[in-house]
């Protein structure tokens, strides 16, 4: 309360940190699966499960969870590489005794769900996502090896911070101390 944000959207993790490093934005929300955590001060926010989304159609629809070796044969569209959700993606595949060879790469969600509707490809996504943005034409599958990924408000740990940014730090790490 009484802070004024401006919130810039990035669309990579890497342009996040780079930004943080200039010294262009006091504190980021990110993903902290990849990230060097003795640089930042942390306050995770929240934490999801990585799935697989399945047309209805396709052969996996037909379990509710699958090993990432069941993986290795599928057609699977990816994250645009370079981005901490393609690095969770690909540790899935990795987890599961391949690297990955991605069908394509894509970075807005509608339009990897549009496409799935037609085509028998897998997706990766995170739970919660899909649960918000349910489609009747896919199937939620969850991997045998669970990985969960952390979504976190962070700064830079050696950065000195402005009175505003000290007070916002200070209520978020309160407010999310206090949230289930």
């Amino acid at each position: 309360p009484g802070i004024a944000l401006s919130i810039i959207e990035l669309s990579e993790s890497t342009f996040v940190y780079d930004s943080l490093r200039r010294g262009e934005c006091d504190c980021a929300i990110t993903r902290i699966d990849f990230l060097d955590m003795d640089q930042y001060d942390v306050i995770p926010l929240v934490q999801d499960e990585l799935i697989i989304l399945v047309p209805l159609g396709h052969r996996l629809a037909q379990y509710d969870t699958v090993s990432a070796a069941q993986l290795q044969n599928e057609k699977i569209a990816f994250p645009m590489k370079g981005t901490d959700f393609y690095n969770l993606c690909e540790a899935a595949c990795l987890k599961g005794g391949f690297t990955p060879n991605p069908y394509f790469t894509i970075g807005g969600r509608t339009a990897l769900i549009d496409m799935m509707q037609n085509d028998q490809f897998i997706a990766f996504s995170m739970e919660k996502i899909a649960i918000r943005t349910p489609s009747e034409h896919l199937k939620i599958v969850h991997l045998h090896e669970k990985i969960i990924s952390t979504t976190a408000l962070i700064r830079r740990r050696k950065h000195a911070m402005h009175d505003n940014m000290k007070h916002f730090w200070s209520y978020a790490q309160k407010y999310w101390a206090e949230t289930p």
